[in-house]
């Protein structure tokens, strides 16, 4: 019996950590998303900028971000080898996309 308690509260801390993990990665989207400024880091990008040049994937995207609480809903998009006549630089876009409380901006 003692042996059954003992897997019993390794599971139950098992799966608390489990929770405990998939709420920290909640709550870090959660900051990405309502925080005034986007941290947005771009893993390998040597790789990204020689898909690029050879055409394959132009554009890169970040996660949307919000520019207040009840602000705008943004995201931004990359070309790190350029796009049409700056072909050969890079370009940075702003996009903005529609978020729960637009109206209430507008109103």
């Amino acid at each position: 019996m003692h042996t059954y308690v003992n897997v019993y509260k390794c599971i139950k801390v098992f799966l608390c950590r489990a929770q405990i993990t998939v709420l920290e990665q909640k709550v870090s989207g959660l900051e990405k998303l309502y925080g005034c400024q986007l941290v947005w880091k771009i893993e390998q990008w040597h790789d990204k900028v020689h898909e690029a040049k050879l055409g394959r994937k132009a554009t890169i995207f970040s996660p949307p971000f919000l520019t207040s609480r009840h602000g705008y809903k943004m995201a931004l998009s990359l070309c790190p080898y350029g796009d049409g006549k700056g072909t050969q630089t890079y370009a940075l876009l702003v996009r903005t996309t529609s978020g729960n409380f637009c109206l209430l901006i507008v109103i």
